[in-house]
């Protein structure tokens, strides 16, 4: 038997937005920018943020398939569930990849003969997994994300199996001022009046961290931007 454990560091991010009382007395009531719409968009921003770190972990892991040079294919995508099958994986698959990535492997996936099909996502499965949820192919559950950016002349995908990746998320108690908590969210949004400048800042806070937990459970999946 052989132990093995995993550190995870747990960061505060924040982002401040500032909105003036000129903004908030010219704007249309109901339709317009506001504290509350300002603190719920921070719910959003977290979401995204979320993803950058995972789309951060998964560059680490040590094998990859693909190519920066070429674009992402069947091939490729039935390369990294080989690979996973044979490290012994079982359980749920999961995909994160940029969304020209999606966009070259569906045109790969019509230039297959076959009954291969991808199946894009619908109303009912993005309430129920959430942003960024695309569809499934071949039993893979495929997330996008802006946040995948390029580098060095391509994307840096990733595919794992359930448990391949952790997170930890922490909620602090603030004793003082005025906070809002949105609901299901870790997220805490803070609010500051400023009185000489005329307006209010609206601060969010998340703390949150992810690490590859076990690498033989993920595969890099590499393509050209």
């Amino acid at each position: 038997m052989t132990d093995e454990s995993v550190s995870l560091a747990v960061a505060r991010y924040s982002m401040r937005r500032d909105l003036g009382d000129l903004a908030e007395l010219t704007g249309m009531p109901g339709s317009d920018i506001s504290v509350d719409r300002l603190a719920a968009s921070m719910v959003g921003e977290a979401e995204q943020l979320f993803m950058e770190l995972i789309g951060d972990a998964i560059t680490a892991f040590g094998t990859d398939k693909g190519s920066k040079t070429t674009a992402l294919s069947v091939d490729d995508w039935f390369d990294a569930i080989a690979a996973l099958q044979s490290a012994g994986n079982t359980g749920g698959v999961y995909a994160l990849i940029n969304p020209a990535q999606l966009g070259n492997l569906q045109s790969s996936i019509r230039g297959e003969a076959g009954a291969i099909q991808f199946v894009p996502a619908t109303q009912d499965q993005l309430a129920f997994h959430g942003a960024g949820f695309a569809g499934m192919f071949a039993g893979v559950n495929i997330y996008t994300s802006n946040q995948l950016e390029a580098a060095l002349g391509g994307y840096d995908g990733g595919m794992w199996a359930e448990g391949c990746i952790g997170y930890a998320e922490a909620a602090p108690m603030i004793s003082m001022g005025a906070t809002q908590r949105q609901a299901a969210s870790p997220v805490v949004v803070e609010f500051q009046r400023d009185a000489s400048k005329a307006l209010t800042e609206v601060v969010g806070h998340y703390y949150v961290g992810a690490s590859i937990i076990q690498d033989t459970m993920g595969v890099g999946l590499l393509s050209t931007t």
